[in-house]
């Protein structure tokens, strides 16, 4: 059947000489793959379309059981040009994007993982000054969404306490519990208060070290995989090295 839908590009692949297939995430059938034919072409109708983080308005052909749709035409809704030249902004758009693709072939939540993404998208395409330490907070809302929520056992932040990650529990504490528990470094442990208390405005602000930042990022990961399975490491994360401090 012939759809017309709305889409957000999470990841392109070249496809024999012309074409190319696309990863998209779809408001109505969550995450599917079209082919768009020809889109190599410099005078494709698609060229320029289908960069990761677009959202577009799409026609495409649909039949159950089938791994790849024939995409017949798209248009923008929203472009994401203006991220791909902002290395702090696309070191969350790119991540987040893998993440999503990841996440999204596991939990049936595809509405709530659409509804995010698109605003995710639309703020950082809006956004005049942006920080680097914002990818953690976008792991949390996607643990949320995914049903394994990470929470602070404390109604306040102690900065003299140690906290520690609880896998199991999805609990930041002051106590170890019997499974996995991470000890965090007081500024990932204030990071997480903040986060987990939807202050996020806070952490658009908050300043923390490339190894401090990388470090977070791979105990929220270590998190994600005790309670997902078949995660794998993203390999958009390389982009991190290239950020200065």
């Amino acid at each position: 059947m012939v759809v017309k839908d709305q889409i957000i590009v999470l990841k392109t692949i070249d496809f024999q000489d012309t074409s190319k297939i696309i990863g998209v995430l779809s408001k109505q059938f969550g995450r599917i793959s079209l082919i768009a034919k020809g889109a190599k072409n410099p005078k494709s109708k698609f060229a320029g379309v289908l960069q990761a983080g677009n959202i577009l308005e799409a026609v495409f052909y649909y039949k159950n059981g089938r791994d790849i749709h024939t995409l017949s035409d798209a248009s923008f809704v929203v472009k994401a040009y203006p991220i791909h030249f902002d290395m702090e902004k696309l070191s969350i758009l790119l991540p987040s994007l893998e993440m999503i693709d990841q996440l999204i072939s596991e939990q049936s939540h595809t509405l709530e993982f659409y509804t995010f993404t698109e605003g995710l998208i639309s703020w950082l395409v809006k956004e005049k000054e942006m920080v680097k330490t914002l990818f953690p907070y976008v792991l949390i809302r996607l643990a949320e969404i995914s049903g394994i929520q990470l929470s602070f056992e404390e109604e306040s932040f102690d900065p003299h306490i140690d906290y520690f990650l609880n896998g199991e529990e999805g609990l930041i504490s002051t106590t170890v519990s019997s499974g996995l528990s991470i000890k965090l470094q007081p500024r990932q442990a204030h990071y997480l208060f903040l986060a987990c208390s939807n202050r996020g405005k806070l952490i658009q602000n908050y300043e923390m070290d490339k190894f401090e930042l990388k470090n977070l990022i791979h105990h929220i990961d270590v998190y994600f995989k005790l309670h997902i399975d078949d995660l794998y490491d993203r390999k958009s994360d390389e982009i991190f090295d290239d950020i200065a401090d």
